[in-house]
């Protein structure tokens, strides 16, 4: 084989090749600095990206203790669901919030939703069902909050699982409409009302009105606890004679 001919032909290839891909100096192949420049930097480029996407989730999905303020319901859904387990969260509400579906406490989380300032704020469901779920050993403190469903919208206000936990202080559940029994409150678990809380107005087809205007009254003196055996107290509520 002729080496002159192989050569001709790779300088006939290279001079084919546009200037930014040869090295300015001999115009004679690949300026590999700049490939390795070209590489490094693109390289750097998706290890800051990935050191940033790391801090990112690191943030949104630390445990939250303490307090938290919210505005939104993507805000209280986030606080509550990264609400560190064990330990007492105080969620602020800013103001109002509706909710497209149940906020649920889940298990071995201890929250209170507390209203800012003088003005009581409200949790307000748009989809049939509660308002608010606390599950199984999961604990809910409801301080100057009041929990209702928007017009024409059934479902109870708050249903406490077996082994859960609710307290009211200050607060006020309004609104709620089932076609069974617990329109306010359907509680299997504890319920505790203490300071000037109300449960009014909301209506339980199934339960005699008896009980509940006793049940009434009993929430407007806001000094009862209830447990799963006292049904009229545990099975909320028909408030239409109230």
């Amino acid at each position: 084989m002729n080496p002159n001919l192989n050569s001709s032909r790779l300088d006939r290839v290279i001079k084919l090749l546009p200037d930014k891909y040869m090295d300015t100096k001999t115009k004679s192949g690949f300026s590999l600095r700049k490939v390795q420049r070209k590489t490094w930097l693109v390289i750097s480029l998706l290890l800051i990206l990935l050191v940033v996407s790391l801090i990112v989730c690191v943030l949104t999905l630390s445990p939250i203790q303490g307090t938290v303020y919210v505005k939104t319901e993507t805000e209280l859904r986030t606080a509550t669901n990264n609400a560190a387990y064990g330990l007492p969260v105080v969620i602020v509400l800013d103001q109002g919030i509706t909710l497209t579906e149940p906020l649920v406490i889940s298990v071995n989380k201890h929250i209170t939703l507390e209203s800012k300032g003088d003005m009581f704020s409200k949790l307000i469901s748009t989809s049939n069902g509660p308002t608010v779920i606390v599950e199984n050993s999961g604990t809910l403190g409801l301080e100057g909050i009041i929990v209702t469903h928007a017009r024409g919208v059934h479902g109870t206000g708050v249903t406490v699982a077996s082994g859960g936990t609710l307290s009211m202080t200050d607060g006020e559940i309004l609104g709620n409409k089932v076609n069974y029994s617990g329109g306010g409150v359907y509680n299997s678990g504890t319920f505790t009302m203490s300071g000037d809380s109300v449960i009014a107005n909301n209506t339980a087809v199934m339960v005699a009105a008896r009980a509940c205007l006793m049940v009434h009254l009993a929430c407007r003196e806001a000094r009862f606890q209830t447990t799963p055996l006292m049904m009229a107290a545990a099975y909320l509520l028909e408030t239409t004679l109230v």
